[in-house]
């Protein structure tokens, strides 16, 4: 029985191993961590502008530097950049439509499309999508993706007044549970995001359970990386003796070719999982 299980953990790794090297998973993810590095902007400005609908303008600011925390490890001088950059897009708010209607075409759903033909490719798949369906898709995705992480930003951001309220009220259990959610959120909201990146962006829809053991591979390896980043940029690396006021942007586009692979992992995980399991 071990010897079986030893045969197809074997097999299993071999199969990633030979997809990453087939599909040249680090050349891939540099193309890809270009269209999220370009796209940041265009969310953050379509964010703002969404976002500014929902709650009042000056904790618009403040929700998105906190959302920015969350996803983006700490760095040298984020605080100082990260500040600047979302008070200087919440200044242009009243022109930001049409700069982020004009960025998200060329970027944000470009990077879709692109994701899109990576993933066929992983999951070598020959006939895909035609050119208009996968705009298509890649709207579908983005908007998907915008309404999680603004309505996440909005709980995150009222969840202490709401707790608040709670314990004002005495409610016990439920400022438990409140508590709890706050705390898993952004985790179930980056699953849920890589799951619907591999179960919906491939022309073939692959099957349910490898793409939801590939999403919670990539979700716990971003975790991960996340704190040995974190290691590396305080302690080991010496990025802002050589760049200097630059640092943040490399180590920020450095981290998100990291994500990028890992995102590439995941489906390879997928891929390798659905096909060990084949009969």
């Amino acid at each position: 029985m071990l010897h079986k299980y030893f045969l197809v953990t074997k097999r299993f790794v071999i199969r990633i191993y030979r997809g990453v090297m087939k599909h040249n998973t680090p050349g891939r993810a540099s193309a890809i961590s270009f269209f999220v590095f370009s796209a940041m902007i265009p969310m953050l400005l379509l964010m703002i502008y969404g976002a500014s609908f929902l709650v009042p303008e000056p904790t618009v600011e403040h929700l998105l530097d906190n959302l920015l925390r969350s996803y983006v490890p700490d760095m040298p001088t984020e605080g100082t950049l990260v500040e600047q950059t979302v008070n200087r897009l919440g200044s242009v708010r009243s022109d930001m439509r049409l700069i982020g209607i004009i960025g998200l075409l060329w970027t944000t759903v470009g990077g879709f499309v692109l994701l899109q033909q990576v993933l066929d490719e992983i999951w070598e798949i020959h006939q895909r999508r035609s050119f208009l369906r996968q705009y298509l898709v890649g709207f579908v995705m983005l908007g998907i993706l915008l309404g999680l992480t603004v309505g996440v930003s909005i709980f995150t951001a009222v969840s202490p007044l709401l707790m608040t309220l709670a314990i004002g009220a005495l409610e016990i259990p439920w400022l438990a549970l409140l508590h709890l959610v706050s705390t898993i959120v952004f985790p179930i909201v980056l699953f849920i995001t890589c799951f619907f990146i591999y179960r919906v962006l491939p022309s073939h829809r692959p099957r349910l359970w490898p793409a939801v053991i590939g999403a919670l591979f990539a979700t716990g390896a971003i975790y991960v990386s996340r704190s040995l980043f974190m290691v590396y940029t305080h302690y080991l690396g010496n990025y802002q003796l050589v760049y200097g006021a630059l640092t943040f942007v490399m180590l920020l586009t450095f981290w998100i070719y990291i994500l990028a692979i890992i995102l590439l992992l995941g489906a390879e995980v997928s891929v390798a999982i659905e096909r060990t399991h084949a009969p």
